[in-house]
């Protein structure tokens, strides 16, 4: 089963249409965004993991439809070390909140060995 789901992962990052999705889906929730920031790899046993950091500002419910819409992304994508709070509390208005949360997207391990395999054939060729 492990290995099943380990086929289903992606064999390359397309991280620019990943950030892509995130924007529009941010778009569509009427938030405004201060950052995204595609952090570097990390590289577990069987899969490579691509972090990226989201500051946002918007209202309660619009930061639930953002999250909502991340879900419904055709990637697999996991939310991390959420933060939402007040950054000018006031009671004469529904507050501006900010949103900082970290995403994280994964990919087959698999495709980095195929690629190294690929390149090496080939500098082998031409030799």
């Amino acid at each position: 089963q492990f290995n099943t789901l380990l086929d289903q992962l992606p064999k390359d990052t397309r991280v620019s249409e990943l950030v892509e999705g995130i924007n529009m889906t941010g778009v569509g929730s009427n938030i405004r965004f201060q950052d995204i920031s595609v952090e570097a790899e990390i590289e577990n046993e069987f899969f490579i993991e691509q972090p990226i950091r989201i500051a946002a500002l918007g209202e309660y419910h619009e930061f639930g439809s953002f999250l909502s819409g991340l879900a419904t992304l055709p990637r697999i994508i996991t939310i991390h070390d959420f933060e939402v709070n007040n950054p000018q509390p006031t009671l004469e208005a529904i507050p501006e909140l900010k949103l900082v949360l970290q995403t994280k997207t994964y990919r087959s391990k698999e495709a980095v060995t195929q690629e190294a395999l690929v390149d090496a054939d080939a500098s082998v060729g031409s030799n």
